[in-house]
């Protein structure tokens, strides 16, 4: 039976698959356009939806799976967010400021507004923060926070201390 590790989008942004500016599509499922934008740079899906990026190698392959959702999943993407539009305006300010709000309890679980929305626990993280450190160090900072709903708990899961 084959063991499928998971990657981040940084990886597979880092990979060479570009995706489109976000700004102005916050109610979209991020996770289907990056397996569609997978399948369609001719990487296969498995039969539980995963998109193989790797051949398998002793039992061992990696894989984007899209139907993952957990909090880490969801924070990634607040981050990804907020990096993507720091590259592209140079404020990290502005771009918390612009962020999409997300609006449910569990904003990794299909959240109305996007996969990558941010939660008002890590905005008001981030501007609690910038009272008394730089954009840098503030972004830096929240990038390790677990102000992220469920976070904390999943990682006590994982038998971390958060």
């Amino acid at each position: 039976m084959k063991k499928i590790a998971k990657l981040g989008l940084a990886a597979l942004v880092g990979s060479g698959i570009a995706f489109a500016t976000w700004k102005g599509f916050s109610h979209r499922n991020r996770r289907q356009d990056i397996a569609n934008a997978l399948k369609l740079a001719g990487y296969k899906e498995d039969d539980v939806g995963r998109i193989i990026l790797t051949p398998d190698a002793a039992g061992i392959a990696l894989a984007y799976d899209p139907n993952l959702h957990d909090p880490f999943v969801g924070f990634r993407a607040c981050m990804g967010r907020l990096t993507a539009c720091l590259n592209m305006n140079g404020h990290m300010d502005s771009c918390v400021k612009e962020a999409p709000r997300c609006v449910s309890a569990t904003p990794w679980s299909n959240d109305p507004a996007g996969d990558d929305c941010c939660p008002e626990s890590c905005i008001q993280e981030y501007l609690t923060l910038r009272k008394t450190v730089s954009e840098a160090a503030a972004g830096s900072l929240l990038a390790r926070s677990t102000c992220y709903p469920g976070m904390k708990e999943q990682i006590q899961q994982l038998g971390g201390h958060p």
